[in-house]
């Protein structure tokens, strides 16, 4: 093991982790109430009729507006108590960790309503 990772006198790195694992925790909670939500209407095949559709898409653009925008909103709080020769690239990890939450969130969004789709067509 390298010494210089073990003991950084650079203090800590980086932004916390939580506030992202959060929003990623409230974009499967949006899959899995989406999958429920829409599951009856489908079977159907009027889900886009439907009034869980619109309150499912709207919390999809809800969530996905606030990815930057946690993302900011940590980077300004761990910049503000942070000393200065501590903050360089924290507005990159922050963008970083923020995108990548997002972008797997969607994602996972997304296989959601494909699942939908195959489970109520027999596919």
């Amino acid at each position: 093991m390298f010494e210089d990772e073990v003991a950084s006198p650079a203090g800590p790195r980086g932004v916390s982790l939580v506030p992202f694992s959060l929003y990623l925790l409230a974009w499967v909670v949006l899959a899995i109430s989406s999958f429920v939500l829409l599951k009856d209407d489908a079977a159907a095949g009027a889900v886009l009729w439907s009034v869980n559709y619109g309150r499912v898409a709207a919390a999809g653009l809800v969530l996905a507006a606030m990815g930057p925008a946690l993302a900011l909103a940590v980077w300004i709080v761990t910049r503000a108590v942070r000393p200065p020769e501590h903050r360089r690239g924290l507005l990159a990890d922050a963008l970083l960790k923020g995108g990548g939450a997002a972008l797997v969130g969607a994602v996972l969004w997304l296989v959601a309503l494909f699942a939908l789709d195959m489970c109520c067509r027999g596919a």
